[in-house]
């Protein structure tokens, strides 16, 4: 018989937002059929693999999200969502990493 693990991230049948980040850059990264795949898993962006199979781990690591329009963002864009290249951000800021970072591989690829 398996047996659940509780980490207190589920209520009423709503995960928690730091639960659905986790869940969501494990598909991202490790689920080949997932629509944004290209995008991480399939450039080789991984997770951490104590991550990977603990939620407890990743929410000690990264903290709680400070407020509704923080996302989970990595420093480096090419390296694996891990403790020291993670943190929370303005959803606002993200998109202007982004765009600048879209920005500055255009000029790579005209160069």
């Amino acid at each position: 018989m398996s047996q659940r693990i509780k980490h207190g991230a589920c209520k009423g049948g709503i995960y928690s937002p730091e639960y659905q980040y986790w869940f969501k850059i494990k598909q991202v990264c490790h689920n080949k059929r997932h629509s944004s795949y290209k995008y991480y898993g399939a450039l080789g962006i991984v997770v951490d693999p104590i991550w990977r199979v603990s939620f407890s781990t990743f929410l000690q690591d990264v903290g709680l999200q400070p407020a509704p329009n923080y996302t989970l963002e990595r420093k480096d864009q090419s390296k694996p969502f891990q403790k020291d290249n993670c943190y929370w951000i303005t959803k606002e800021e993200a998109r202007k990493i982004r765009q600048e970072h879209r920005k500055n591989k255009k000029l790579e690829d005209t160069v």
